[in-house]
């Protein structure tokens, strides 16, 4: 099969690496432009598609607008098959999505029509959802809307956060898409329409979401930090300065104090007591100082009887 692949940070990688090592003709890979890391004194940073590609010596593009004429000519050019569509970052026209003989196909980490939209992973899991998966679905005009070929459901456990599910996810997108190619050179690719009245949309995260309100019951404190950890993450704040909060286990036991309250250290965690119920915050990184484990920050505080996570 002759194919066009659009893709751009890490959760594309392993379907990339999946259609080459099965022998398919990639006749070039799509990817956001490069952008300066400002962190890094502004170095250009390749996405990690771009970096995959270059190392398997393949014709990369980068298009700063996907609707710009030259590059529906370039794509055009190429006669492929069909285009292979994986957390690309751009909106494709209907020029494009009807280019090729079996169109685009989009690789979607959820099971359509759920969590449609652009943060779909960590939407499930700060949801509480206990399962999630992969669809690949017939790209059209419309925001994750096409009929759907495909899919896998796995399970999602209780302390899998989103950067474990994205790894996860990652995996199954790769078997599915070959499944997928193999099914559309065969003739015999379904095309199921998706169910509007099940549909849910996956809104990009916010910053204002990733604060976490202790007050909340201690299942949707857990589900919410491990939903951003490690990216955008989760935080509060302690002395006018953010705590970045990153791995933390859900307990059952309450405490006679208020919301946010640092009860005692567990292992090498911090018992933080909720509106119900109480987690255990395993791992931090305090505004202007590196990554710890919580009981490292405990071990440095000068007033452990009155520490409040969220003032």
């Amino acid at each position: 099969m002759r194919i066009v692949y659009m893709g751009t940070p890490d959760f594309a990688v392993a379907p990339l690496k999946a259609i080459y090592e099965a022998g398919h003709e990639l006749l070039a890979v799509v990817t956001q432009p490069d952008k300066p890391n400002s962190r890094r004194g502004k170095e250009i940073i390749f996405s990690p598609v771009k970096q995959t590609a270059l190392g398997m010596n393949l014709p990369i593009i980068q298009p700063s607008k996907a609707s710009d004429s030259e590059f529906i000519a370039y794509l055009r050019s190429l006669n492929a098959d069909m285009f292979v569509v994986c957390a690309y970052g751009q909106l494709l026209g209907i020029e494009i999505l009807n280019m090729t003989k079996y169109g685009c196909v989009n690789i979607h980490a959820s099971l359509l029509p759920k969590y449609r939209g652009a943060a779909p992973i960590h939407r499930a899991i700060m949801n509480g959802e206990t399962e999630t998966g992969v669809t690949l679905m017939y790209m059209d005009k419309g925001l994750d809307t096409g009929d759907m070929m495909i899919a896998e459901a796995i399970c999602i456990e209780q302390n899998d956060t989103a950067g474990i599910l994205f790894d996860r996810l990652s995996i199954v997108g790769s078997s599915l898409i070959i499944k997928g190619i193999t099914l559309l050179s065969e003739g015999c690719a379904p095309r199921i329409p998706q169910d509007e009245t099940l549909s849910s949309y996956a809104q990009k995260i916010k910053k204002n979401e990733c604060r976490i309100d202790f007050t909340e019951d201690a299942k949707s404190v857990h589900d919410r930090i491990r939903g951003l950890n490690p990216f955008p993450t989760a935080y509060t704040t302690f002395n006018e300065k953010i705590i970045k909060l990153y791995d933390s286990k859900l307990l059952s036991e309450c405490y006679n104090s208020d919301a946010g309250t640092l009860v005692k250290t567990v292992g090498q965690g911090i018992v933080v007591a909720c509106g119900h119920g109480s987690v255990l915050i395993e791992t931090l990184k305090p505004e202007g100082k590196r990554f710890m484990e919580a009981s490292e920050f405990w071990a440095g505080l000068q007033n452990k009887n009155n520490a409040i996570f969220g003032k």
